[in-house]
């Protein structure tokens, strides 16, 4: 900020001095007309050396140097000028100024403060998120922990030990999602909706694979046994209850005798081999049929398709014997479909007894066969009425073991995106049976909730998975949420500030000829200049901002400038005068409410001369003209010059 300070001291000291030989003979030397002659319109720059008398002319006629540049009659070389235009002639004056290296940094520096207030400001409404929301909390208890010690003007600073707590609550993610649902706040979903809980017990099943407590017939079993089936108030819901069972009942049917703990070559279920001599045993095979049969009469399954009374599945039998063929069929491919997990399982089994590694890759893929076969043995029910609905109860424990994947992996943002699957379809599956006024608040509260805090997360994957400086800053720059960071303009009873402001702007009043940063409709607007504030606390701002320079052209060309193959910007060659940048002008300017970085401005300016920059001409000027326009601007103070602040700051 001093390099600023002292460039701005430099630029605006020594070019607007009281005189100054030099530039004014350049300007004057720059306005002579055709007959290389200075009329009256260069009165206010003679002023200074001729005590502003009104007898100028005839103290010029008697001036040895200046009296053959002098004709009364003579207009400045814009034939659009008017005698004494002083606005008009302060930009001839100082054309001659080359400021390109002033115009380039002051852009730079605003472009990059404009990215750092939007940083602090992201990083400041994180950080009260978090604190309105315990699910997030229960979710990244550690990120959360971290975000209460953080100071925002030096989040660089500690975006090391923030992508620490990113990386460590990522990776615990799968084992803090059930805690979410059990958190008063959605004990009413809890207490109404079976789905929560049979979600927390699926997650829970999947976790017992993943740590090998459990395999992939015990988790048919144990699924299909859950008590909170019991208390299943939907359709979908009892008929996905009532398949599991079925499932459960084929699964135990058709397991191996072998003891899958002391032999390492047996598997969870009989073999392919085995599976086809039984069913070519006509005996056998339809005396198996009869005993499950009978399985699942004891066991009253039942089933409710469209608006009839629940169905007795052996009803359901009863009434498709013909199907009783296809069923040889489908006991087979369970069985093709089962000796896939049955060969995975002896891996994982024959590698834990020898106390060998078993990879992250041979657990994934065996959890989810264990999936596709429950999946595979609803289409036994299917079999006997297409219109029985059983949910789709599937979609969570498929996105808990995808997300399992994700994490060992590495691909965080994957991550991120099934962690609040499994959320979201959490919340169809509640928002589907909801009836009462106060479940559905709650619920919609709930997806709220999912929507507000999946952009944070996948802003933690991102850093994460950032593997260098480019790539975090890359990941700071393409923040999405909106902004928040507080102004001490603000809480003041007055500021007085050397400011800039850089956002878009509309302007009004038609287009010139030119197509260009300073006359399109939409632009991008970079004025700078000084501005006068009062504070209204949570309200905002009200201030008069006064331009001096705009530099609107250079930040669009720097925004949208050419990379090469590498990524490194192309550098042009160009000049920018002093004159081309000054643009004067007043706008009433609206400061956004709490700790929005961002206000509204209405207002107009004239100029400047500099119109655009071209990446194969340089720069290009035009003649300035006033233009009116509004804009939304991220605010930028590059540094007070006075300030007086209200005694009790509004929180």
């Amino acid at each position: 900020m001093k390099k600023l300070a002292t460039i701005i001291f430099i630029f605006f000291g020594t070019t607007l001095m009281a005189q100054n030989a030099y530039y004014d003979a350049l300007a004057i030397s720059q306005s002579l007309d055709a007959q290389n002659q200075f009329g009256p319109d260069q009165f206010y720059i003679l002023g200074k050396y001729f005590d502003n008398s009104p007898e100028i002319a005839r103290e010029i006629s008697t001036n040895p140097f200046l009296k053959k540049y002098f004709n009364p009659e003579a207009k400045s070389l814009d034939r659009g000028a008017q005698t004494g235009n002083p606005k008009r002639n302060v930009s001839n004056y100082m054309k001659g100024v080359d400021v390109t290296q002033f115009a380039n940094v002051l852009s730079d520096i605003m472009i990059e403060h404009a990215k750092d207030e939007l940083t602090v400001a992201f990083f400041n409404r994180f950080q009260k998120f978090i604190e309105e929301h315990e699910e997030f909390k229960m979710l990244f208890p550690k990120t959360a922990a971290n975000f209460n010690n953080l100071l925002f003007y030096k989040y660089s600073e500690m975006l090391p030990s923030l992508r620490t707590s990113f990386f460590e609550d990522l990776n615990q993610i799968t084992y803090r999602i059930d805690d979410v649902l059990l958190l008063p706040k959605y004990r009413d979903l809890l207490n109404n909706f079976p789905e929560v809980s049979v979600t927390i017990a699926s997650l829970r099943l999947i976790h017992d694979l993943e740590t090998g407590n459990s395999n992939a017939a015990q988790l048919i079993s144990e699924f299909a046994k859950l008590k909170q089936w019991e208390t299943a108030t939907s359709k979908g819901m009892k008929n996905m209850a009532n398949s599991l069972r079925v499932a459960a009942i084929f699964s135990e049917s058709l397991r191996s005798g072998a003891n899958p703990i002391s032999d390492n070559d047996a598997g969870l279920w009989i073999t392919p081999k085995e599976i086809k001599e039984f069913v070519g045993n006509t005996d056998a095979f339809t005396i198996y049929l009869g005993l499950i049969y009978q399985q699942f009469k004891v066991n009253k399954i039942q089933f409710e398709v469209g608006d009839t009374a629940p169905k007795a599945f052996i009803s359901l039998i009863d009434n498709n014997m013909a199907t009783i063929e296809v069923m040889k069929n489908k006991v087979i491919d369970f069985i093709a479909l089962a000796d896939k997990v049955n060969a995975n399982f002896r891996v994982v089994n024959r590698k834990t007894n020898l106390s060998e590694e078993i990879t992250d890759d041979e657990i994934y893929n065996y959890i989810t066969l264990s999936i596709d076969v429950i999946d595979y043995s609803f289409g036994i029910v299917q079999l006997f009425d297409k219109n029985i609905d059983s949910g789709n109860f599937l979609t969570i424990p498929r996105a808990a073991n995808n997300l399992y994947k994700d994490i060992y992996s590495k691909e965080y943002n994957q991550a991120v995106v099934h962690a609040f699957d499994i959320f979201l379809e959490l919340n169809r599956l509640i928002g589907h049976s909801a009836n009462d006024d106060k479940i559905k608040k709650v619920n919609k509260d709930f997806f709220d909730y999912i929507e507000k805090a999946r952009p944070y997360a996948l802003f933690m994957a991102n850093m994460v998975n950032a593997q260098s400086d480019a790539e975090i800053k890359a990941a700071l720059d393409n923040l999405i949420l909106p902004v928040g960071s507080s102004s001490v303009k603000k809480y003041s009873t007055y500021n007085l500030a050397f400011q800039s402001y850089l956002g878009a702007r509309f302007t009004t009043g038609g287009t010139r000829p030119l197509q260009s940063s300073w006359n399109d409709s939409f632009g991008v607007s970079a004025p700078v200049g000084v501005s006068i504030s009062h504070g209204l606390g949570k309200g905002g701002a009200v201030s008069l901002f006064v331009p001096l320079i705009d530099l609107g052209a250079i930040v669009d060309y720097k925004l949208s400038s050419d990379t090469t193959g590498e990524g490194e910007t192309v550098q042009k060659d160009y000049k920018i005068e002093l004159g081309q940048l000054f643009s004067p002008g007043a706008y009433l300017v609206y400061g956004l409410p709490w700790n929005i970085p961002l206000s509204l401005g209405f207002g107009g300016q004239y100029g400047p001369g500099l119109s655009k920059i071209d990446t194969t001409d340089g720069a290009i000027a035009e003649n300035p003209y006033w233009r009116w326009s509004a804009f939304l601007s991220v605010d930028i103070p590059l540094f007070n010059l006075g300030n007086k602040s209200k005694t009790k700051k509004i929180d």
